[in-house]
């Protein structure tokens, strides 16, 4: 570890520093924005613990998404020091993320939840004060699939991992801690998440004021649904697990985000007749402020 205690506030540098080599730890809660993709989202959501499991041996914590496209696969991740890794589904194995034992121009890659590689060069290394921590930075630019480098840059954390440019008070873009799950501002989803804000026992970041709230999230669990029958014929109905007590609206929407159904009530059965066969999308609003989405198949 580099002599942190030369520099000024060195008892709040030595504490911040020493435990941000813990990773992803279980009072960690991250608010962010996804934007875009056929259906036309736009959603803040939080990102937080809510188990610790073993898998392929490594003690792994379980991440949860609150609301969005994006809360449908949890997250799984394991720290080792300065390093933190994160599970990848289809790859059925834990791939390196992050690594602060780099050194200026070594080059990361990582495989995204689609399948494609995520790869980025480390530009700089430095300590900088982001809101209560002190903490570890890398600026690093983003590689293109072409292994050519491009002009995207963002910072990487430790212990938060990626938040946009926030030092040079630009507004976020494609940041988020387990690395994109989609790519952003792809051309298959045009999707774009966001960092906005931080949270743990040791202090907060909060790089973008006035946008970010940190709230207390209700358990996705409590709100979840499913629709039945799918693949559906005529209709389909809505189970969830409230009964749909808590459901205040209902919106189907074909493939190129066209909502072609909606109801402002709950209903008995849902009916999706007058629609071609193919696939969609079915959004539901909670009273909590949720909202979740699901695919449903006509046939």
């Amino acid at each position: 570890m580099k002599k942190l205690l030369l520099i000024p506030f060195f008892i709040c540098l030595f504490f911040s520093i020493g435990h941000t080599q813990d990773w992803f730890s279980a009072n960690d809660r991250w608010s962010c924005n996804l934007s875009g993709g056929f259906a036309g989202f736009y959603v803040d959501f939080e990102v937080y613990a809510v188990a610790d499991t073993i898998i392929q041996s490594h003690n792994a914590r379980k991440w949860v998404v609150s609301a969005g496209p994006l809360s449908h696969t949890p997250r799984f991740t394991y720290a080792d020091g300065s390093r933190a890794y994160i599970f990848v589904p289809h790859a059925d194995s834990f791939a390196l993320a992050y690594d602060f034992t780099m050194v200026v121009g070594d080059t990361l890659s990582f495989p995204t939840y689609v399948g494609a590689k995520f790869t980025y060069v480390v530009d700089s290394i430095d300590v900088v004060l982001a809101g209560d921590l002190y903490l570890n930075r890398q600026r690093v630019h983003y590689v293109n699939p072409n292994g050519q480098p491009s002009s995207w840059n963002f910072d990487i954390l430790e212990h938060i991992g990626m938040v946009g440019l926030p030092f040079d008070e630009d507004y976020p873009s494609c940041s988020y801690p387990f690395i994109p799950d989609y790519d952003c501002n792809s051309v298959v989803d045009g999707f774009d998440t966001k960092f906005l804000c931080f949270s743990s026992v040791l202090g907060n970041y909060k790089p973008y004021n006035g946008i970010c709230k940190l709230v207390d999230t209700e358990d996705p669990a409590q709100t979840s649904f499913s629709l039945q029958p799918n693949p559906a014929g005529d209709s389909f109905i809505l189970k969830s697990s409230d009964n749909n007590s808590n459901l205040l609206s209902l919106r189907v929407f074909d493939i190129n985000g066209k909502t072609v159904c909606a109801w402002a009530t709950p209903m008995d059965s849902y009916s999706i007749a007058n629609l071609p066969n193919g696939l969609y999308l079915v959004e539901a609003i909670f009273e909590n402020g949720l909202r979740k989405v699901e695919k449903l198949i006509k046939q």
